[in-house]
């Protein structure tokens, strides 16, 4: 009885690319992981009022008058 691998389903060469494409991927990962870090915080902002200048008037559209549409 002879006993055999199983035959190789791809072309040659298929496991290193698979190696080497996890291992290329998993440093990119780290290096984001890694290498970015969040900006520093920036100054609170606060509400103020301006006491030098007049309060912004609200600003309204006002509507035309509505012309009735004869009857038909």
């Amino acid at each position: 009885m002879n006993v055999r691998g199983p035959d190789r389903a791809g072309p040659p060469g298929t496991t290193a690319g698979l190696v080497g494409t996890t291992v290329v991927h998993a440093a990119a990962i780290a290096f984001l992981l890694v290498g970015v870090t969040p900006p520093p915080p920036s100054a609170p902002a606060y509400a103020v009022d301006l006491v030098a200048a007049p309060a912004a008037a609200p600003r309204q559209r006002i509507a035309r008058e509505a012309i009735p549409t004869p009857p038909r």
